[in-house]
């Protein structure tokens, strides 16, 4: 079988029309195209809005022109009514625009009459400057008079690399072809194809079109994706030569994916890779594309940057030879098998089981196999990979093959370049896809630990058209507060190049203000208007009065600004194509993560620069009012506090000792620091209650309130200030805090209200209270004395230490405050007092309780014995004599007289214990002298269970 010469021809032209393109989604967005434009074809009368409009964008080589020529081809087949021109000029200026539109109609027949009118315009137009509004008009009348002529109620014109627009504005020259053509009655179809090699460029033509490029049909054509490569050469060869097979006998799949990343995904370049390999191939009277030829081909082929090639055999040699000097005798086995096989593993993209790998190095073991994933020169050579059944493989390392070919640094996998054009042309459609990416990014490098959770913010209506409404959306996350274990519910979304509608900024603000989500953040770029003059503008003076000054507490983030750009050479690029560039690897990374692909190296820095940003933008402990939990006020209101007022502070050991229930840690103290513990040293200081953040809220609304219900109160509350730590919390706190003022006199409960009482009233009250206190306590530190005197000591000090704070200096308010602190720190003290009786009184309870129980193991010793022998135990006056010392002991137990009654009372106990030790020791001594006659025996022996060693029963004895 012959193949033509032109077999991989990459320069577009007319017969390459019937080509179908790759990948599927391109060949689907032309096909769609075509269907718009047969329906349109359909019509039979004139319509003003019936054209339609496309415009082709996509690098060099991307197939622009093959787009453009499939068109007319379309046409002219199956529409012959319509006047079909293609416009190949070197320029869009007016006069060159009519000498492209004569040429292509001198190749066409029947089309005479159409040429001769564009040769009289041409004339008319004589020496005008090309940026003469006027030879712009000339220009689009006679495009529209050559339509005319024949009466054609359709016309296509097919602009191709309209990137050159020197001389006119294009804007205004497509606005003179839709005057002119509706002034003749003639529906006006276009088609520009635009070579958008930059941002900048994409922005030029974004700015130059206007309304235009954004109404118009687009159709982007990628960057070949490795996947897609051998399709793309299936579908090519099957065009060329109607052989379907001819693709899978020539170029196998590994193959096409080697071509492609040489490539980068240019869809020319992969062709003209292919071309010379083919020609090789035919010099050598070969049927098939191998490795061999492929790296042939590469060694000639100049790389990317300047002293490169595409395959680098220096670079390879170096390889070779430090693979025995690096890895010993494993790497003399490796270095023949590497040299064997680099035209398979490098130009077919060969993968090797563990079990083939293992017999090509000599049978080598299964861990010494695992070395060859060891790096050579600081390059690592092989990785592992899975295939498609989820099977281990092995194949060469990106990072090697870059090292290798001056070109694999572009995968082709990705095309940054149709998501930045899409961003400046189209924003408003892919902020679903900046929110998706962001959500996507946060989430994997931890931001949350809880899958993200879709919320809509309402729409935009369409560029194209406004009553096409296109959603927007944002993510809420649950953040944990750096340093503790408190999440907080966050919004986060991103707008490019847009201005935010006024509808999303309420949804967002009300969402703050119900609690929805605790912050919000929106990734914000918009070159032509600032967050900040938003705020400022009409449209945040149409959000609800209640939500103006809450608006302004939403936090943005520019991208061109403050996050990391991918590169240092696109950081010279104005704000709104950084922001372009930085936002596309942001939705990048989202669909690399989609498809289970780690993001590539390019898109590392974005993705760092967004978690850094974030980061540093996390809500902190400050900012929110922690709510503590059952347990950690009843640690704040412990009174080791008051037991550590001369050392300052508690380590976490004594706050352990303090909290029996639960082990204490500096973890679980993490969620208190700041707002309600400070830490010195290795020391933990509690704030006073009345620095508590939660104690100053509800004082201050119950203050303002002056009486209120317990739940008004909380919902109030609630209203105030962000608190965080349990949905379910804030009641017990405000319960908490009330008590607190209550025990304090500023509050009084008068049946299911809480009332906020008067200052001046609530100072005598307090100072009442004050003094009742210290007598109260006074009195029961001297019970306290008069029981142990070690034991009162430290409580006396305290309570002298607080006597003399008081002082009548100040305003009745300050002096207030004073006295409330007093009263805070005498409650603390209460806690200890009772603490201390609570054990005093324990502990005479456990001496009455131990001679209770002795008193009554005495008597049923004594009653156990045969009525002969109790008396030779113990009489009953001297057991009355012992009941009636325990008796007295008791009483001098609980009428205390004197100082350290714990020492008479510890002498008077071992008196009384040793009397009934002697007591017992005789009821034992006489119930195991005691005889028992026969009868007895057998009976008491029987109910003991003890086994009898002999049993001698005579008659008589009965």
């Amino acid at each position: 079988m012959s193949f033509p010469t032109s077999l991989f021809d990459y320069m577009a032209s007319p017969q390459q029309a019937a080509s179908e393109l790759s990948p599927a989604e391109t060949e689907h967005m032309v096909l769609d195209y075509l269907g718009a434009l047969d329906h349109a074809m359909s019509e039979k009368s004139f319509d003003p809005g019936g054209g339609v409009n496309a415009l082709v964008f996509g690098e060099w080589g991307h197939g622009k022109s093959q787009v453009m020529y499939r068109t007319a081809d379309h046409l002219m087949r199956n529409h012959l009514r319509v006047l079909t021109v293609r416009i190949i000029a070197a320029r869009l200026a007016p006069r060159d625009i009519l000498e492209a539109a004569l040429f292509d109609l001198s190749r066409q027949p029947d089309a005479k009459a159409e040429a001769e009118v564009l040769r009289r315009s041409m004339a008319e137009m004589g020496d005008l400057p090309d940026d003469d509004p006027h030879a712009r008009q000339i220009a689009a009348r006679a495009l529209a008079s050559m339509a005319s002529q024949t009466q054609r109620l359709h016309t296509a014109l097919l602009f191709d690399e309209a990137a050159q627009t020197s001389g006119i504005d294009f804007q205004e020259f497509l606005r003179e072809l839709e005057h002119a053509f509706s002034s003749a009655r003639s529906i006006l179809h276009t088609m520009q194809c635009h070579s958008l090699a930059t941002l900048d460029r994409a922005r030029h033509v974004a700015n130059n079109l206007g309304d235009w490029a954004r109404s118009a049909r687009q159709i982007h054509l990628p960057s070949i994706q490795q996947e897609h490569a051998y399709d793309f050469f299936h579908k090519r060869l099957s065009s060329r030569t109607q052989d379907p097979q001819l693709a899978d006998r020539l170029i196998p799949p590994g193959i096409a994916k080697t071509l492609c990343a040489a490539a980068g995904g240019n869809p020319r370049r992969m062709l003209q890779y292919a071309s010379r390999i083919w020609e090789l191939c035919r010099e050598h009277g070969e049927r098939q594309f191998t490795g061999r030829r492929v790296l042939e081909v590469f060694s000639t082929e100049a790389g990317v940057t300047a002293g490169t090639s595409l395959f680098m055999e220096a670079r390879f040699r170096r390889i070779l030879d430090l693979l025995p000097q690096e890895w010993g005798a494993f790497g003399q086995k490796v270095r023949p098998f590497l040299q064997n096989h680099i035209d398979t593993l490098l130009g077919e993209s060969e993968v090797m089981s563990p079990a083939q790998l293992a017999a090509e190095l000599g049978n080598v073991s299964v861990g010494e196999l695992q070395k060859i994933t060891r790096e050579v020169g600081g390059i690592p050579l092989f990785e592992t990979k899975m295939d498609e059944f989820e099977d281990t493989t092995y194949g060469l390392t990106h990072a090697f093959r870059s090292d290798l070919c001056g070109t694999f640094g572009s995968t082709g996998g990705l095309d940054l370049k149709q998501i930045q054009i899409k961003l400046l042309l189209k924003p408003r459609e892919e902020q679903n896809n900046i929110a998706n990416g962001l959500a996507t990014v946060l989430r994997h490098k931890g931001y949350t630990q809880v899958a993200p959770k879709i919320v809509r913010l309402g729409e935009f209506p369409a560029e194209a058209h406004s009553h096409h409404q296109i959603p927007i959306r944002g993510f809420t996350m649950q953040v944990q507060i750096p340093g503790t274990s408190i999440d907080v519910p966050v919004l986060v979304t991103g707008l490019c190049g847009v201005a935010p509608p006024c509808a999303m900024i309420e949804r967002i603000t009300r969402g703050l203000v119900d609690r929805e989500w605790a912050f919000a953040y929106i990734l914000y770029a918009n070159e032509e208007l600032s967050w900040d003059d938003w705020l400022q503008g009409d449209e945040a003076k149409g959000l609800p009065p209640e939500l103006q000054e809450k608006a302004s507490e939403i936090r943005t983030l520019n991208p061109s600004e403050k996050l990391v750009s991918p590169s240092s050479v696109e950081q010279a690029h104005p704000p709104s194509v950084a922001a372009a560039i930085f936002f596309a690897h942001l939705i990048g990374v989202s669909q690399q993560y989609a498809e289970s692909k780690q993001p590539s190296e390019e898109m590392i820095p974005v993705i760092d620069g967004t978690v850094e940003a974030m980061n540093k933008a996390l809500p902190q402990l400050r900012d929110v009012i922690y709510l503590p939990s059952e347990a950690e006020q009843k640690l704040l209101g412990h009174s080791c506090w008051e037991q550590a007022s001369a050392g300052d502070g508690l380590t976490l050991k004594q706050l352990g000792e303090a909290m029996p229930d639960g082990r204490v840690t500096g973890a679980s103290l993490a969620n208190l620091m700041g707002s309600y513990l400070e830490k010195s040293g290795g020391l933990y200081v509690r704030h006073k209650s009345a620095d508590f953040p939660i104690f100053g809220v509800v004082r201050d609304v119950l203050k303002d309130r002056q009486r209120c219900s317990l739940d008004v109160l909380t919902e109030a509350v609630r209203g105030v200030a962000l608190f965080v730590g349990g949905g379910n919390r804030l009641r017990s706190n405000v319960e908490w805090i009330v008590e607190k003022l209550r025990n304090a006199g500023m509050v009084r409960r008068a049946q299911d209200e809480f009332q906020y009482i008067d200052i001046t009233k609530a100072l005598k009250e307090k100072d009442e209270k004050f003094k009742l206190l210290l007598s109260d306590y006074t009195k029961r530190l001297s019970l306290i004395e008069q029981y142990e005197s070690s034991r009162a000591e430290p409580l006396q000090k305290t309570l002298e230490d607080i006597r003399k704070r008081k002082t009548f200096k100040g305003a009745p308010s300050e002096r207030s405050e004073r006295l409330d602190e007093l009263l805070l720190d005498l409650e603390q003290l209460h806690g200890r007092i009772t603490e201390e009786e609570r054990a005093i009184e324990s502990e005479k309870k456990k001496y009455i309780e131990h001679f209770t129980r002795e008193l009554a193991e005495l008597k049923r010793l004594r009653e156990g014995l045969a009525p002969e022998w109790r008396n030779w135990a113990f009489t009953e006056d001297e057991y009355l004599d012992a009941d009636k010392l325990v008796e007295a002991f008791q009483k001098e137990i609980e009428t205390p007289v004197g100082t350290n009654q714990r020492s008479l009372i510890r002498r008077e106990r071992i008196t009384i214990q040793s009397r009934l030790d002697a007591l017992r020791v005789r009821a034992l001594g006489k119930a195991t002298a005691a005889s028992e006659d026969p009868y007895t025996q057998i009976v008491n022996r029987v109910l003991s269970k003890q086994p009898f060693d002999r049993l001698v029963i005579t008659v008589e004895e009965f």
